[in-house]
C-alpha cells in the first residue's frame, strides 16, 4: 500500500467521523435558523469552509457571541437546497453557497 493510498484511507475515516456529527447537537458550537428550521453546526468546519462564515464566526460581528444565528438572504440560500454542503463541506466545485 502506498502513501498516497494511506492519505486517502485517513482522510476518508476523518470524513466518515465528521459525517456523524452532521446536524448533531453532540459537540456542535452554534446553531443555524433558516426558516423553521435548526441546524447544529460547528463553528470551525462552517468557517474553514467559507471567509463570510469565518468573519461572522470569529470575527467581530455579534454573531461571534452567539450560540444561535439567524440567517437570511443570500447567506441563507445554500441551507435551503442543502445544509451538508456548508455545514459539512460535501458540495461539488460547481456549487457556490457561500453568499
Amino acid at each position: 500500500m502506498s502513501t498516497q493510498d494511506n492519505n486517502t484511507d485517513g482522510i476518508h475515516t476523518i470524513a466518515i467521523y465528521m459525517g456523524r456529527l452532521f446536524m448533531n447537537d453532540l459537540y456542535s458550537d452554534v446553531a443555524f435558523l433558516v426558516e423553521d428550521q435548526r441546524l447544529p453546526a460547528h463553528r470551525l468546519v462552517v468557517a474553514a469552509r467559507c471567509e463570510y462564515f469565518r468573519a461572522m464566526l470569529y470575527g467581530d460581528m455579534a454573531e461571534s457571541k452567539k450560540h444561535e444565528i439567524q440567517l437570511q438572504g443570500g447567506a441563507a440560500g445554500g441551507f435551503h437546497d442543502n445544509p451538508r454542503v456548508p455545514l459539512l463541506g460535501q458540495a461539488s466545485s460547481s456549487q457556490n453557497w457561500c453568499g
